[in-house]
């Protein structure tokens, strides 16, 4: 059995956890059908591009629209079809 730690402790020794950013692999692979969402978390969007077995890139964005596709898009070779969920983005006014 482990002895009680403080929240502190806790804190202080985890901190470099929220260092850290992910990034997916590139390695350049073309698919012939990639899925297109975004999810909000905390007033925040991800943009993610995917297949039905991994995660190709992600882009994130205050919120969803044409410059911030086309930055994420523009990462990874297009593919014969990609399929989304909704209505196109709104372009930036």
């Amino acid at each position: 059995m482990t002895s009680p730690r403080s929240t502190r402790t806790f804190t202080r020794r985890t901190q470099w956890c929220w260092n850290v950013q992910p990034a997916p692999p590139r390695n350049g692979g073309i698919h012939d059908q990639i899925m297109l969402d975004g999810t909000y978390f905390n007033g925040w969007c991800v943009l993610i591009t995917h297949t039905e077995t991994h995660v190709i890139d992600w882009q994130w964005c205050d919120r969803e629209n044409t410059a911030s596709w086309t930055a994420l898009l523009t990462r990874i070779p297009a593919p014969t079809v990609a399929i989304i969920d909704g209505t196109p983005p709104s372009t930036p006014q």
